[in-house]
């Protein structure tokens, strides 16, 4: 903190408090800067939107502070740097919040997207992915694991499991990538904060700080499918080759992504600003200096 007040002397650190986990050291926390004159341009860095990402999370916002705060100017730039979205899944070691919740599946526009009806394939598969009898590791319970996945693979196909798998859904609260019934306090959180900052600033870049996705020893950065830029129109500009939209060609396509409904936010509230976010996706941290560079160029 002390580092950013010598550049930011009005900073804060600040907290929003999840009352209902009965655990007051589990808050989502952030720093706010305002840029001292001209508020032009906003950078923000958002870490631990899946709990156990937040370790990494953690990491790169250490490393911002150490290789790239310098390079900012306090002048006509503001900075909001969040750690961590879903303290309580950092805490346990787990990608959802206590209610298993996906919070990067519950960032709606509209109450009325919280549908289970949404994503229809995902309850044929339901059954496989959660079986209700405890597993047993022998061959005979082996057998008719691999027979159900291999009838899946025939009748489904393997582009439609895993679409129907990765795109959320909202109709069975012990499922996988579940977005739940109604908006997270999480997500409530984060969206006023947001609203709160974006709308003072001409200018806003936002890096969302995630683990797993890609080749070995490469990130990838994942685009918004609102996004109006072409992937291939940024690693031309970026000079790097792992950028994708979040649509079945590229990535996959997925309801209630944080990223998708920052980008409809800013078409409907705040239409003239300059916006782009993105998803740092990232399967070893040691090569995400390049590229946070070649961002951050924006």
């Amino acid at each position: 903190m002390d580092q950013i007040r010598a550049s930011w002397p009005s900073a804060e650190l600040k907290y929003y408090l999840l009352h209902d986990l009965g655990d007051e050291s589990l808050t989502i926390d952030w720093i706010a800067a305002d840029a001292l004159e001209e508020k032009c341009k906003l950078f923000v860095l958002t870490t631990g939107e899946h709990g156990v990402e937040g370790y990494v999370g953690s990491a790169m916002l250490e490393l911002f502070m150490q290789q790239f705060l310098q390079r900012l100017e306090p002048k006509d730039t503001g900075l909001l740097l969040v750690h961590a979205i879903n303290p309580w899944g950092m805490k346990y070691k787990r990608r959802v919040n206590q209610y298993n919740v996906d919070l990067n599946r519950n960032f709606v526009m509209s109450s009325a997207e919280f549908d289970a009806s949404f994503n229809p394939d995902y309850k044929k598969m339901e059954s496989f992915l959660n079986p209700s009898r405890q597993l047993k590791i022998k061959l005979s319970s082996d057998i008719p694991f691999y027979l159900n996945l291999l009838f899946l693979l025939f009748s489904q196909g393997m582009r439609n499991m895993r679409a129907s798998t990765l795109s959320g859904q909202y109709a069975y609260p012990q499922g996988l990538y579940y977005g739940g019934k109604q908006y997270q306090k999480e997500t409530g959180a984060l969206m006023e904060l947001y609203r709160q900052h974006f709308g003072r600033y001409d200018q806003i870049l936002h890096l969302d700080m995630h683990t797993g996705y890609g080749p070995r020893y490469q990130m990838s950065l994942v685009n918004s499918v609102y996004d109006p830029v072409d992937s291939a129109d940024y690693i031309s500009r970026f000079y790097y080759p792992l950028v994708v939209r979040t649509n079945p060609d590229e990535f996959y396509a997925m309801r209630g992504d944080m990223v998708d409904c920052e980008y409809q936010l800013m078409a409907a509230e705040f239409p003239a600003k300059r916006f782009y976010a993105t998803a740092f996706d990232l399967v070893l941290t040691v090569i995400i200096y390049g590229q946070l560079y070649a961002v951050c160029r924006l």
